[in-house]
């Protein structure tokens, strides 16, 4: 058994391995590990590299699995009648602005 405590994706991931042999569990840890950093450089909002970054900078991505999520997040926002709400990125800063100068965004700011 192997078990590692890695930062991915913003927060602390844990991997942990449960196979018989300890040279298998840490390449099994290993390859977990690299599969979750790979996916980290495209999707984190973390790292101005990102695909993710770079997408929100030219609206364009050839990375499959880029594509793949934000087809997905369209097709639930469009099911859910907006209740999921893929581009909260917006509001998010619209509030932190907001609690930098001790006052609750507008209304028409919180509509648009």
């Amino acid at each position: 058994m192997g078990r590692s405590v890695e930062p991915l994706l913003g927060t602390r991931g844990e991997v942990e391995v449960r196979v018989e042999s300890p040279d298998e569990a840490s390449a099994l840890e290993d390859a977990v590990i690299a599969e979750a950093e790979r996916l980290e450089a495209i999707f984190t909002v973390f790292d101005p590299s990102s695909e993710l970054h770079a997408f929100r900078a030219s609206g364009t991505t050839e990375v499959p699995e880029l594509l793949e999520v934000l087809a997905l997040a369209e097709q639930w926002r469009t099911q859910s009648a907006g209740a999921f709400q893929p581009q909260i990125q917006s509001l998010i800063a619209l509030w932190d602005r907001a609690e930098e100068v001790g006052s609750r965004p507008a209304p028409a700011e919180l509509a648009a």
